[in-house]
């Protein structure tokens, strides 16, 4: 059996059986060390609160991709005497009833019995982060994808992570795809497992345990996945296709077809023409309020849809994004109004962008987006705060602003990118290079001449 589940935002992944139920209350979740040793209860806590995705594999062997992949691995045993399966999003079970199924929740029947467990933790994992740090990975993962993976096209969840631009322009289809972020393998108890790391937290299951680098950067596991025909690789279902009404398939469509941002403005502004129209020449106000609500969307194409339809609307909504940006307590908000700000001709919002990029009690996701719409403004004072950025503490703000200066046309970058050259960080000396390269004159080539990688 294979099946593949969601937990909706959840502060663990907590195996048990349903007889448990009563017992798995919040005065028994402050000290689960007995249950978990008597192989009651298997509690592994999540390092985000994202919706996760588990497979669960009952009495079959791993297929070899689900083998290869695999950056963190617990065996222990489970006794399930009742046959009932609870996969639980959070060890409040104390709440459970039947409209919590298939949220927080799942019940998965199977004969009972004692079963020996090994979870697996893959690369999409909120886990994966302190996985690969445990193991020693010092390169950045788009670095060792393209490494350990050349001619082959870097996965959606890796774009998205490392290389935003190019994210923004993968179809809808592509960016809709999900990965399995762990995977539960169970079969009948025949052997005493492994002993268990050391429990913390009253009982809970350390972040990483097993950690290892694969021989090659993994390519993520499909969820909800058919399975080829050599039964070793898994893959997509491409039949599915996008509800053309939804916002989302819009907007993304639109970039398909022009791949090219000038003209998904003009024609998101000819859109917004054609709707001030219909609305009597004016914007509804409960219209404008919602495109402020989906500047913290969730999806960044939505974020940014939001963000072009606010700036066709001009001057009026100006302030309102400034304020939003500089004082809102969400940080997806001000990261959404840096983006609108970013379309604007306007110096007072090229002062709030400059500030959020070199703020450095700023959250990184922040920083990150104002420094890229710097890149995006050829004038003197985008060059000197991206310029300052390149000082930062924050190898990756560094690394962004590389990214950001190679869109700048002023002629100072290439100084800037072969001091850059001698940056302590080897990504941060990468991305410099390859940005004299791209330049291509005898300038920036000659400054290559004398720079060697640090290899380790």
């Amino acid at each position: 059996m294979r099946e593949d589940l969601t937990l909706g935002d959840p502060g663990a992944v907590v195996l048990y059986s349903l007889s448990l139920k009563e017992q798995i209350n919040d005065d028994f979740c402050q000290d689960m060390t007995s249950a978990v040793l008597q192989g009651g209860i298997f509690p592994l806590p999540l390092a985000g609160d994202n919706p996760t995705n588990v497979r669960l594999i009952f009495n079959e062997a791993l297929l070899e991709q689900e083998e290869a992949e695999w950056i963190g691995k617990y065996e222990w045993q489970l006794r399930i005497p009742d046959g009932q399966l609870m996969l639980d999003g959070g060890c409040d079970a104390d709440e459970l009833d039947e409209n919590l199924l298939g949220d927080l929740y799942h019940l998965i029947e199977i004969p009972p019995g004692d079963y020996g467990l090994t979870a697996y933790v893959y690369i999409t994992s909120p886990n994966a982060i302190d996985c690969l740090e445990v193991a020693g990975l010092k390169e950045r993962w788009l670095d060792w994808f393209n490494r350990t993976r050349s001619g082959i096209d870097a996965p959606a969840w890796l774009l998205e992570r490392e290389d935003y631009e190019q994210y923004r322009r993968l179809s809808v289809v592509e960016r809709n795809r999900a990965y399995v972020d762990f995977l539960i393998h169970l079969t009948p108890l025949k052997t005493t497992p492994p002993p268990l790391p050391e429990l913390i937290d009253q009982g809970w299951l350390p972040y990483t345990h097993n950690a290892r680098i694969p021989n090659r950067c993994p390519l993520g596991l499909p969820f909800e996945a058919d399975i080829e025909t050599d039964g070793s690789q898994l893959a997509f279902d491409d039949t599915y296709q996008p509800d053309p009404s939804s916002i989302k398939a819009f907007d993304l469509d639109a970039l398909d077809i022009s791949n090219d941002e000038d003209n998904y403005r003009q024609m998101i502004k000819g859109y917004m023409e054609d709707l001030r129209q219909e609305m009597g020449g004016e914007f509804e106000p409960a219209y404008v309020q919602s495109l402020f609500d989906k500047l913290g969307a969730m999806y960044p194409d939505e974020q940014y849809e939001a963000a072009v339809r606010l700036w066709t609307i001009g001057q009026p909504v100006l302030p309102q994004l400034l304020e939003i940006a500089q004082t809102h307590q969400n940080p997806d908000m001000r990261d959404g109004a840096i983006w609108a700000l970013g379309e604007f001709d306007d110096e007072t919002a090229l002062n709030v962008v400059s500030q959020a990029a070199t703020n450095k009690d700023e959250v990184e996701k922040v920083r990150v987006k104002a420094i890229l719409v710097l890149g995006e403004k050829n004038t003197h004072q985008a060059l000197e705060t991206l310029t300052m950025v390149l000082t930062d503490g924050n190898w990756w703000l560094r690394h962004c602003a590389v990214q950001a200066l190679t869109k700048n046309k002023h002629p100072e970058r290439i100084e800037l990118f072969t001091a850059t050259l001698s940056d302590p960080s080897q990504p941060v000396q990468e991305a410099a290079a390859n940005a004299l390269k791209k330049i291509g004159t005898a300038k920036a080539m000659a400054a290559l001449d004398n720079w060697q990688p640090d290899r380790e």
